[in-house]
């Protein structure tokens, strides 16, 4: 093992004068960022670096959401550009609302569902009255269905 090099507060600040920007200093010299951190040694001479934010004019975010055809996808993909629309209030109208993906021809997720809707149906009336599950009632019913269609 070497033997670690001791830096004085002078030999710190010597190597901070070198930079400009606090930013620079403590990406380069981060040891030397850290002693001057822990020691409480000044270096408040070095600037510190203001983000800069891209400006984007409104025909740029409007290119970017005629590239997606449904507002979800702009909205997951590209959500800076989809925020950026939003609080300018833009009319990105022309995207479309997806479709939900998970739902069969009629429109409900499962033969449950089907069967909430009409709660008070025949179906439900006939499981209350047998004291069977409505699953049981339906698949009764298909089953006589399916006997009479074979019969005719």
């Amino acid at each position: 093992m070497g033997v670690r090099k001791k830096y004085t507060d002078e030999d710190v600040l010597q190597v901070a004068k070198k930079y400009e920007y606090l930013k620079d200093f403590r990406r380069e010299q981060p040891t030397l960022f850290n002693i001057s951190f822990n020691r409480g040694i000044d270096i408040s001479f070095l600037k510190k670096t203001k983000r800069r934010k891209k400006k984007f004019t409104d025909d740029e975010i409007m290119k970017v959401a005629k590239k997606y055809e449904y507002l979800n996808d702009f909205r997951t993909k590209n959500k800076n550009f989809y925020l950026l629309a939003y609080t300018r209030k833009l009319d990105i109208s022309f995207l479309k609302n997806a479709p939900s993906r998970k739902l069969n021809k009629d429109g409900y997720r499962n033969i449950g569902a089907i069967v909430k809707q009409e709660i008070h149906s025949d179906m439900f009336q006939i499981a209350k009255k047998k004291g069977i599950t409505l699953s049981e009632a339906v698949t009764e019913a298909l089953g006589k269905y399916i006997v009479d269609n074979d019969t005719k």
